[in-house]
């Protein structure tokens, strides 16, 4: 049978590579793609595929470092290894795997703190932590005690409960049930449900007895069906997806004076 040059060097390439692995760096896949039809594409031995990227597993006190490599074809940046324990200390100049961090110990990040701790962002430097009674500062939730928040919209943030209409949130957790932190206030704070014009960030912000949508004007009321929703004061606006607020759609609905509504 002939078969043309191209494809027989083809076929050459194809079986020197039958039981070869990928490098350090290298590109990889364990389990053959379905549906592209391609094998697994394994790394050599000693090195496991990670993310699709050959790597190799190091222990306590072995070389980290990350590297760029301009040769490799899908990543450029290599790392010596990945930690089987603990982390990779970045902060020093030549980095290695260390031991996760205790409490009290300074950190960049949670990964670095052992277990149960969190790398609290809000402390002046910030320490591996237990999770924090309300009013101690925090970086985010996990710094605080359940079923306490960080609530960001404090200056400084604090770990703190449900808060009342009026104070400063981040998010609609730092509310009590039946407010929404509203975005649309300054400074942002918990806020009841909002009625039709009353001001609001996203849909969730307007009351939905009956329905409302978030424009650029404030909630509005909407009829909704299989086509849409229409604003009920605006009949001939296509209000659009249930996505438009002012976060996403804000102006589709034209502005209304409505302190002068009497003509």
């Amino acid at each position: 049978m002939y078969v043309k040059p191209y494809l027989s060097i083809l076929l050459v390439c194809f079986s020197s590579c039958i039981g070869c692995g990928g490098g350090l760096g290298d590109y990889c896949r364990d389990t053959p793609h379905e549906h592209a039809g391609f094998g697994a594409n394994p790394c050599e031995s000693g090195l496991v595929c990670l993310g699709n990227q050959c790597h190799r597993y190091v222990g306590l006190g072995d070389s980290c470092e990350c590297f760029i490599d301009e040769s490799k074809t899908m990543w450029n940046q290599t790392c010596e290894g990945i930690c089987r324990v603990g982390f990779c200390n970045r902060t020093l100049d030549e980095p290695i795997c260390q031991e996760l961090l205790k409490e009290n110990e300074a950190c960049t990040s949670s990964d670095e703190c052992a277990e149960s701790l969190s790398c609290n962002l809000g402390f002046e430097t910030p320490t591996c932590q237990k999770p924090q009674p309300r009013g101690v500062k925090c970086g985010n939730g996990s710094d605080c005690a359940v079923p306490l928040t960080c609530n960001v919209g404090l200056e400084p943030p604090t770990c703190q409960g449900p808060q009342m209409k009026g104070v400063k949130c981040g998010e609609t957790a730092d509310c009590t049930e039946a407010l929404t932190c509203n975005l649309a206030f300054d400074p942002p704070s918990c806020q009841p449900l909002q009625t039709e014009y009353g001001k609001c960030y996203s849909h969730s912000d307007c009351d939905q007895n009956p329905t409302q949508k978030c424009t650029g004007i404030g909630c509005v009321v909407v009829e909704c069906d299989d086509s849409g929703c229409k604003a009920v004061n605006y009949p001939n606006r296509d209000m659009g997806s249930d996505e438009m607020s002012m976060e996403s759609d804000m102006g589709k609905v034209e502005e209304k004076d409505v302190g002068n509504d009497q003509d």
